[in-house]
């Protein structure tokens, strides 16, 4: 998941319920030419901003300026789907936003993810929203959000960390209750979970 850049595109969409290829598709653009500014957080020049804010309807200056202008809010991340061992999908673009809650003010590129599939109940439960901070180390037994990527999105799972090795990380799930073993070539982060709302 990307987070952070110098614009706030981001979550103008989120909170229009837009994905990069809508703006793109309006745009009459290639859906990846958009992305680069979304997810890699690149400015458009003042030109392509203005029609961006036209169909966006917010002002060149609203697109522009640095997220921190909206440090308030947070990113939720997360799509549904069933599937023991699944708990978290594709977390390539915020599908909501949220107040920052008191214990993340501080954290950089904190966010939320909710979490769907029951391979970590009863701890966590499909529906929760878990609170993560990527700044903070975990240690083994602290939960975790752990994110890979393909050349179409990002993706999660939600599990308990137990080590990295040289080549694995060692986590568990709860439902049902076994070792799980991600090589570490296919992982891109590994964030701790400071908490969980509904």
């Amino acid at each position: 998941m990307v987070q952070g850049g110098s614009n706030r595109l981001k979550v103008i969409l989120a909170e229009r319920g837009m994905s990069p290829a809508d703006l793109a598709n309006k745009l009459d653009l290639q859906a990846q030419s958009v992305r680069r500014y979304v997810r890699q957080g690149a400015d458009p020049n003042r030109r392509l901003a203005a029609r961006m804010a036209e169909v966006l309807d917010c002002t060149v200056e609203e697109i522009l300026a640095p997220p921190s202008a909206d440090m308030n809010k947070l990113p939720v991340y997360g799509a549904a789907q069933g599937g023991l061992g699944f708990d978290i999908t594709d977390v390539s673009e915020p599908i909501d936003m949220i107040d920052c809650p008191p214990q993340l003010e501080d954290a950089n590129n904190a966010y939320a993810v909710y979490v769907a599939g029951e391979s970590m109940s009863p701890r966590f439960t499909t529906g929760e929203r878990l609170l993560v901070h990527p700044g903070r180390p975990p240690l083994s037994g602290d939960y975790v959000v752990v994110q890979f990527s393909d050349k179409q999105a990002k993706h999660a799972a939600v599990k308990q960390f137990i080590e990295t090795t040289e080549k694995e990380l060692v986590c568990a799930q709860l439902n049902p209750a076994e070792q799980v073993k991600y090589p570490l070539k296919i992982v891109d982060s590994i964030h701790k979970i400071v908490g969980a709302i509904f």
